[in-house]
């Protein structure tokens, strides 16, 4: 009854979380692994850091839910990396159908990682460079920026169970984004895995893949034990 729906990273396809994928399979749930626009096999469109991928997640979903038409509505668990847990948290601020939330190093906001980006790889200043970037990003995606913000969609979450993971060799975000949403988080059943300096953005399960399994097979095992789906409990 417990289906993973996995969303991967910018410039990564849907196997960046094959692996991760065949643990939780071989752990008996259900796993649904797509490839976001203009990414891998999928059809060109607007890449928007989150914004326009959160409606392939909302797809994604949809999908998953007319499979079990027939049956009793599955209880779905949203997964993303990176660019893709910013586009799943964004998605399930408009969606009910979940009953759990895993969250691998994502990034706080459009704005802070223009910000973080432009001084860690060109040591360029804040100014003009970010208003500039978060200008032209609105003109060409159709996104407004300030809407692509974690810590935003994380207040319209239903009060599922939900997972954080980060890195402290983390360069890009940082392991403090997955501490402060985790501190910010109404879920009454949340954890958190901070890996150590060893590991860099998005890297915990290539790097400790035993480590990982342990944390996200008994996440999903205590999340589904009593999870009920969004449809079936009339959510939003």
């Amino acid at each position: 009854d417990g289906v993973l729906i996995c969303t991967h990273g910018l410039c990564r396809t849907r196997v960046e979380l094959l692996a991760r994928a065949m643990v939780a399979a071989k752990s008996g749930y259900g796993v649904l692994l797509y490839d976001s626009r203009s990414h891998g096999k999928s059809e060109k469109g607007v890449v928007s850091l989150g914004c326009h991928e959160a409606n392939d997640v909302l797809g994604a979903i949809h999908y998953v839910l007319n499979r079990y038409e027939a049956r009793p509505a599955p209880k779905i668990v949203l997964m993303g990396v990176s660019m893709g847990a910013v586009a799943t948290l964004l998605a399930a601020a408009q969606s009910g159908q979940y009953v759990a939330i895993i969250l691998d190093s994502p990034f706080s906001s459009i704005e802070d990682t223009v910000i973080d980006h432009t001084w860690l790889f060109f040591k360029l200043p804040r100014y003009p460079f970010t208003p500039l970037f978060l200008y032209w990003f609105n003109k060409f995606s159709g996104c407004d920026p300030r809407l692509v913000d974690s810590h935003l969609a994380l207040k319209h979450l239903l009060p599922v169970p939900m997972l954080f993971i980060g890195s402290e060799g983390d360069r890009r975000i940082g392991p403090d984004v997955a501490r402060h949403l985790y501190q910010e988080s109404d879920s009454s059943s949340k954890r958190i895995k901070i890996f150590g300096k060893d590991v860099g953005h998005g890297a915990a399960y290539r790097l400790h893949p035993d480590i990982y399994a342990a944390v996200l097979v008994d996440f999903l095992d205590h999340a589904l034990a009593n999870g009920t789906s969004g449809a079936a409990a009339g959510a939003h």
